[in-house]
């Protein structure tokens, strides 16, 4: 029996609740590697890496990654947030 894509999600956010980022990245990651790049659940795992690795201090990976779920869904609010959030934490270094 296949794992369904919002159960591995869950999954990968309960990790970021528990302040695992590095590990919530490997499983989000490992998701978009065996989506079709048309899957539409891509925009929200790539909203989701980028709260994963700007959490972990990886701010330009963060943005990067952002900017492609933007690219995918450009009416996607809280992937602007994560680009926004991104920007803002490299003016201020």
């Amino acid at each position: 029996m296949r794992t369904s894509i919002s159960a591995l999600h869950a999954w990968a956010l309960a990790h970021l609740q528990d302040d695992e980022f590095a590990l919530a990245a490997r499983v989000i990651r490992r998701m978009l590697i065996l989506l079709p790049p048309s899957h539409e659940s891509r925009p929200s795992l790539l909203v989701t890496l980028a709260f994963a690795h700007h959490e972990a201090g990886e701010v330009d990976e963060a943005r990067r990654v952002a900017e492609q779920a933007t690219k995918l869904d450009p009416q996607n609010a809280l992937a602007w947030q994560q680009v926004r959030r991104a920007e803002r934490a490299l003016k201020a270094s």
